[in-house]
């Protein structure tokens, strides 16, 4: 509740702007003058940020899928990755639960680890879970399958589901509060998003990315 009260201490601004940026239209950069909310988007790279730091600990993690649905608000960040799927040393919850339900918590909070990742705060993908409508956490490690679901801001959350698995992949689906934000994923939004995976994968050459199935191609 208090972050939810005090966004711009979190996320920044939730007032919807509009100003002239450079956004990627038809694989090139282009000025032009587009309106979305900013707070909406620094949630969405929160969640697009924790794989860019994940790739740079697990050489394995090489992909970054975006998939968006403006009909449903709806944002999907898969990796093929994974988080151990077992309960977090001396807590009785599951380590994906630790990691996007409780906060202060995860490897990037820590001061002894190396601090050069871009998220250093231990929020992270939380606060897009606390801004959201809804937010599902899937995860495989190889042997096991975890899934929860968080909805009302993080106030409510679902069991964990745990069953065998043999994959290696971490999928959030993750709906942002549109009435909390008075905005939605509009296409404007969408090209942001789309800016910052070119740009991620200019910065990260052995990360492949996409965008709704479409590969992020950049030459050099």
């Amino acid at each position: 509740e208090h972050i939810r009260k005090r966004p711009g201490m979190y996320i920044g601004s939730i007032v919807t702007k509009t100003a002239t940026e450079y956004t990627v239209e038809g694989n090139k950069f282009k000025q032009s003058e587009i309106t979305y909310n900013p707070g909406i988007l620094k949630c969405i790279n929160e969640l697009v940020d924790n794989v860019v730091d994940e790739a740079k600990r697990n050489a394995k993690l090489n992909k970054l899928a975006v998939s968006i649905c403006q009909m449903t608000n709806t944002i999907t960040i898969e990796d093929n990755g994974g988080i151990p799927v077992k309960k977090a040393d001396g807590l009785d919850v599951y380590i994906p639960e630790m990691i996007f339900g409780m906060l202060r918590s995860g490897s990037n909070f820590d001061d002894s680890q190396d601090q050069s990742m871009i998220g250093t705060n231990g929020l992270g993908a939380k606060l897009a879970a606390i801004f959201a409508e809804s937010f599902t956490v899937e995860t495989s490690d190889g042997k096991k399958y975890f899934s929860q679901t968080y909805t009302d801001g993080l106030h409510e959350k679902s069991d964990p589901k745990i069953s065998s698995s043999s994959l290696g992949f971490t999928r959030i689906t993750f709906t942002p509060d549109t009435s909390y934000f008075k905005s939605s994923v509009d296409n404007d939004l969408v090209k942001k998003i789309e800016t910052r995976l070119y740009e991620i994968a200019a910065c990260n050459p052995n990360l492949n990315c996409s965008l709704n199935g479409l590969p992020i191609a950049v030459k050099s």
